[in-house]
């Protein structure tokens, strides 16, 4: 297994889809390729962010492994402080939300 990276069989799609959307254009869009955010320096107290990808192709270019392919139907996770260069391939929409150390969905303190 990458470290800070897995895919979950959970097949739970029914909760996932009250969570926020993200979408990113595929290349040659210029958005299309990325490194993943910080998002973790934001949010004291997160420790993954869980996806179900609704739609498009991305491989995820991480420094060391093998690139890993993420589309359509899949579930992930990424655990705070994963690193990697995304490259869309077909446009890409995913629903996330972020969740503490307990499992717990996260909320802001502020």
């Amino acid at each position: 297994a990458l470290r800070g990276f897995s895919r979950t069989s959970d097949t739970d799609s029914i909760s996932a889809q009250s969570w926020p959307v993200w979408s990113c254009a595929a290349v040659p869009d210029p958005c299309g390729t990325f490194v993943e955010s910080r998002w973790w320096d934001m949010r004291p107290g997160v420790a993954e962010e869980r996806c179900f990808i609704i739609a498009g192709r991305a491989t995820l270019e991480i420094g060391g492994e093998q690139d890993v392919v993420i589309e359509a139907g899949d579930w992930v996770i990424f655990k705070a402080g994963f690193s990697c260069t995304w490259h869309v391939e077909v446009d890409i929409s995913k629903h996330y939300e972020y969740f503490d150390v307990t499992g717990k969905q996260w909320t802001s303190s502020e």
